[in-house]
């Protein structure tokens, strides 16, 4: 697990991975991404609570090496799963809007108790980023109430519940799409988009990934 220290020199970036990452996987995957703000901020890469099979038949994970532990911030119901297992990502996005997340989720509280602890104890964090999984977890803690209007939020292949039009969120963010992206339609990402009032678009033409973002992105934030 990435670590960053109480008292950071720099200003601190939490980045929450995606379902079926963890810590170490999420790191190697970010080098595009921080190749070019890696000089102005610290990242702090925590691993998800849960462990997660992504089949049926998948081996138990060998939870003493921590690299290989596949890892979820929430547990989806089962009626997502196809006859083998796979998580049945179409199914779960037709459904998003009549799911109650915080009784469906299994998982859901503890992970947000771990992340708000976790802003609790280092000050020096000022972005938050979530990819996938981890975007979509920031949005409901955004909606909960649990982040502070000051942080800056990074949303990539982001999704959310369906909330009222008229909800708007104050925190500064950017909403990151991928053109290729067959994971996450941009649709959602645009809906949640339109709940902050001060949220900037940038689309790329990578899919399912964390594409680099410059510096000046930080600096507009």
């Amino acid at each position: 697990m990435a670590t960053a220290p109480e008292e950071s020199k720099k200003p601190v970036m939490l980045c929450l991975h995606g379902y079926g990452q963890n810590s170490t996987v999420f790191t190697e995957r970010l080098q595009t991404f921080r190749s070019k703000i890696k000089n102005k901020v610290e990242f702090l890469i925590p691993d998800a609570p849960h462990v997660v099979y992504l089949r049926r038949d998948e081996p138990e994970p060998d939870c003493k090496d921590a690299s290989t532990t596949r890892r979820a911030w929430y547990l989806y119901p089962d009626r997502f799963a196809s006859d083998q297992g796979v998580l049945n990502v179409k199914a779960l996005f037709e459904s998003l809007d009549t799911l109650d997340a915080e009784k469906e989720f299994a998982g859901l509280e503890h992970s947000m108790e771990k992340v708000k602890e976790i802003l609790d104890t280092i000050p020096a964090i000022k972005y938050v980023m979530g990819f996938s999984q981890g975007a979509s977890l920031l949005a409901m803690m955004v909606q909960k109430g649990f982040i502070d209007k000051e942080k800056k939020l990074i949303f990539i292949s982001g999704s959310s519940i369906k909330m009222a039009d008229d909800v708007k969120f104050p925190h500064a963010s950017y909403h990151i799409v991928g053109k290729a992206d067959t994971v996450v339609d941009d649709s959602f990402s645009l809906r949640l988009a339109k709940h902050f009032e001060k949220s900037t678009l940038i689309s790329h033409d990578g899919g399912h990934v964390c594409p680099r973002i410059s510096a000046s992105v930080l600096d507009a934030l």
